[in-house]
């Protein structure tokens, strides 16, 4: 049995698979070198092939050379560089072909290691994608030795998306990516495309490979002249190789041939999945002078495939399967001379392709991948947006939401919020003519609002909110038949909100929230609400006098709220009393004055500044059992405004600690406070807004994936710094006492700060120091020995801590909905 042709094959120069997009002129050549400087090119000496840098099609991946010690003058210009991808999961190349969609292309990348990070690493693992498909794995061996994956693939798209995935098995990168065009009569399948196994030029003694301008598709020929029981042949003559396939004729130019002790050629390969399906190509042309009477018959599998079949004369033949061989462990390819034949057969080259079936996925329709695209290229967005916009499934874009019910993926929803973006609203996102929800809030967006948004016929939410937005408001988004949602506020329009929009708003058909752009002048006493609109309450129209009901309801309210107050001042005179005439046991961190009137001076709101910058309290961020928080807006930033209720005795002490503390504190992890209102029984502190809420909000029940492990990892080492500052990064130490998943909050880019440090003690100093003091805390949380002992230490904030913990790991809340226990 003659040396397995194609192990051997694979054993010497590790032939891998991807795919490609050329022409046949090189004007129709996309050839990337990867690594060489941002906007560089050069002219490859060997080719005559324009090479260009891969920054244009990448936005990611460090750029690197190869270590001196592996440079030759055989080795091709683009693999002297390279792109590494050290950080991120995924990292993607995207290259438009123009009018690409339906054609036939040859997709090629190649990489070579030669130790350019000076660690030589072996048995580097990573994965290649297609598109939103899974392409192959390619695994680094060897150093010196270039690896190349090709595929025959038609376009579903006119965007080619070759991605490169770690899969922890060292940093995935890449040399040089390049498409051709192919003609669309060859290589044809019932299914699938065709992932190149192997490429041959036998009978060749040389070093180099055959490609481009040799071959007119820029096709990879190997030499091999390691056929046993056959001989080379070669011929200096012109070859005729007019046929489709239009093999090199400087590959036709040499042959093998069966020689003198056996009358045939055996080729035979063993595939690595049993499953797995081939076709043949095989190339034919008579080179000897003396060529008369050779005749043989081909056989694949056992079955004869041609019979008596004779090469012409320095003319190419190629013969191939109609379909794909059946699947079987061995295959084998028999060149048999006939009973009539005097000379013994012979052949030029061979190819070998396995079909590939897993590219079913579709690809996101290309006129939003293109506006996604510019989109991105504008604002310059991170994120993920690596790939296919909607695929696969587990890397769809985040902030993306697509439709799949279609026959293309399409994008309908996009949310930018609290991007970092600038400039002016993208003309691209019109591009994507089936958005019914587009969110671009909490960003500095500036300029005029585009009139011509009203093109986004199926929009039914628009939040461009808390941007630095101006001119007048379209009126046309109130011909937007689907809108529902329209959220403006905190921008610097100006003019009036189009009466289309406010009947709208007045008839329930839209939810519109906006800032008054003429706001009255402010009073010079005392804040005055705005008139009352339709839906609230107004005097009846036919007389100035109110009806019994009324009137008395009025009266209820001012005297309940009369008593209040008046409550809430003689708790505090009797306080401050109290204050005067004894020690105080334990040592609190407390201010002196309802006006937190030292360091915060300069920070103190009136009542009116906090109506306006909350839009009249218009929406609420949560509640608790001392007050409301609202959504604010103030100094061009988001804020959260937390106004004590009137009737809470304790909030009002616990609002006096919290103001002082966080006044005298600054870490990165600790919630910082922007102002405070105290007038009259008005009585609020002002934060800084925490885009994405509460850990416990994002531990909800109902998402319990909604975090990944890297962002919980994250949270928990920001929460532990946190609360690392208030026990060791202060003097006195801090003990924050009420620890919980739903007092750690978290910014837009998942930073968690700890807040609500209205129960926080100081620790007097020395060893073994502790606060008694009364319990507080949340059910869940509590040390069990401060529960048992009224001995509050740090330890107690860290057993909180480690509940919390447990929250993060499994994803749970601590306690149900109807839970009324709790284990310690």
């Amino acid at each position: 049995m003659t040396k397995d042709l194609i192990s051997a094959f694979l054993i010497c120069i590790s032939l891998f698979a991807l795919e490609a997009n050329a022409q046949i002129d090189q004007s129709g050549f996309i050839s990337i070198d990867c690594g060489i400087p941002r906007g560089s090119n050069y002219t490859d000496v060997a080719t005559g092939l324009q090479y260009v840098s891969d920054s244009a099609f990448v936005d990611t991946g460090s750029n690197a050379t190869i270590s001196s010690e592996f440079h030759s003058d055989d080795l091709e210009q683009q693999l002297y560089t390279l792109t590494s991808f050290p950080e991120g999961k995924r990292n993607c190349y995207t290259i438009k072909v123009a009018e690409g969609k339906g054609k036939k292309y040859l997709i090629r990348a190649s990489f070579l290691y030669g130790n350019y990070d000076g660690k030589s690493q072996l048995l580097i693992n990573f994965d290649l994608h297609l598109g939103v498909d899974f392409w192959t794995t390619i695994q680094i061996v060897n150093a010196s030795v270039p690896l190349y994956g090709e595929i025959i693939h038609i376009l579903s798209s006119d965007f080619v998306q070759v991605c490169i995935v770690n899969n922890d098995r060292g940093t995935p990168f890449i040399s040089a990516l390049e498409l051709r065009l192919l003609n669309s009569t060859i290589y044809k399948t019932t299914s699938g495309s065709l992932q190149t196994f192997v490429r041959l030029d036998l009978g060749s003694t040389a070093t180099q490979i055959v490609r481009y301008q040799d071959d007119l598709y820029d096709r990879l020929w190997w030499p091999y002249n390691n056929v046993a029981n056959t001989i080379s042949l070669s011929t200096t003559s012109t070859i005729d190789n007019a046929n489709s396939y239009l093999p090199p004729t400087k590959v036709l130019s040499t042959a093998i041939a069966a020689d003198n002790d056996t009358d045939g050629i055996s080729l035979w390969w063993e595939p690595a999945n049993s499953t797995d399906e081939y076709y043949i190509y095989l190339h034919f042309a008579e080179i000897e002078a003396n060529h008369v009477n050779r005749q043989f018959n081909i056989y694949v599998d056992g079955e004869l495939y041609r019979g008596s079949f004779a090469p012409d004369y320095m003319s190419v033949t190629t013969i191939f399967s109609i379909s794909a061989l059946k699947p079987k462990d061995r295959h084998q390819i028999s060149l048999n001379k006939t009973g009539n034949s005097i000379r013994h057969p012979t052949i030029n080259a061979i190819e070998l392709y396995k079909v590939v079936k897993q590219i079913i996925n579709p690809q996101t329709n290309d006129l939003d991948v293109e506006a996604i695209m510019n989109v991105k290229s504008t604002y310059e967005v991170k994120k993920n947006w690596q790939g296919d916009p909607c695929g696969p499934v587990a890397d769809i874009w985040k902030g993306v939401t697509c439709n799949f019910n279609g026959d293309l993926p399409t994008i309908i929803s996009l949310d930018l919020s609290s991007s970092e973006l600038q400039g002016a609203i993208s003309p691209y996102i019109l591009s994507l003519t089936k958005l019914e929800t587009l969110n671009m809030s909490n960003n500095q967006l500036m300029g005029e609002v585009p009139p011509n948004l009203s093109q986004l016929a199926f929009l039914q939410e628009l939040d461009l909110s808390n941007n630095l937005l101006t001119g007048k408001v379209p009126a046309n988004f109130a011909q937007l038949p689907f809108l529902k949602k329209l959220y403006l506020k905190g921008n610097s329009f100006s003019g009036k909100i189009p009466e289309e929009l406010l009947e709208k708003s007045r008839n329930g058909s839209l939810d519109l929230s906006y800032d008054e752009f003429s706001p009255p002048p402010p009073p010079k006493d005392e804040f005055s609400p705005p008139p009352p609109t339709k839906d609230e309450f107004s005097p009846p129209k036919d007389g100035n006098k109110l009806s019994a009901g009324a009137l008395a309801g009025i009266i209820a309210s001012v005297v309940v709220f009369g008593i209040l107050a008046l409550l809430l001042l003689l708790w505090f005179i009797i306080r401050r009393m109290k204050n005067k005439k004894g020690k105080i046991t334990e040592t609190e961190t407390t201010v002196q004055s309802p006006k937190i009137a030292l360091e915060l001076k300069n920070r103190q709101f009136t009542y009116s500044q906090v109506l306006h910058m909350t839009n009249n309290f218009q929406r609420v961020l949560g509640k608790g059992g001392f007050g409301t928080v609202y959504l604010g807006y103030v100094d061009n930033r988001d804020v959260a405004v937390k106004m004590l209720s009137p009737s809470s005795v304790q909030g009002f002490k616990e609002f006096q600690a919290e103001a002082s503390l966080l006044m005298s504190i600054h870490h990165k992890n600790l919630i910082s406070i922007v102002g405070y209102c105290v007038e009259g029984n008005h009585i609020g502190i002002i934060y800084e807004y925490m885009a994405n809420r509460s850990l416990d909000m994002q531990l909800s029940d109902r998402n319990p994936n909604a975090l990944t492990w890297e962002e919980r990892l994250h949270i928990a080492l920001d929460a532990a710094q946190g609360l690392e500052y208030l026990h060791h990064g202060c003097q006195p130490s801090i003990i924050h006492r009420d620890i919980k998943s739903s007092n750690i909050l978290l910014d837009d880019k998942f930073q968690a700060k700890l807040a609500d440090f209205g129960l926080s003690r100081t620790l007097p100093t020395g060893e073994g120091s502790h606060v008694t003091t009364i319990i507080a805390g949340s059910p869940g949380y509590l040390d069990p020995d401060y529960y048992r002992t009224n001995k509050l230490t740090e330890k107690s904030d860290v057993y909180s801590f480690g509940v919390v913990l447990l929250e993060i790991i499994t994803g749970r809340h601590l306690l149900g909905k109807h839970d009324k226990i709790y284990v310690i």
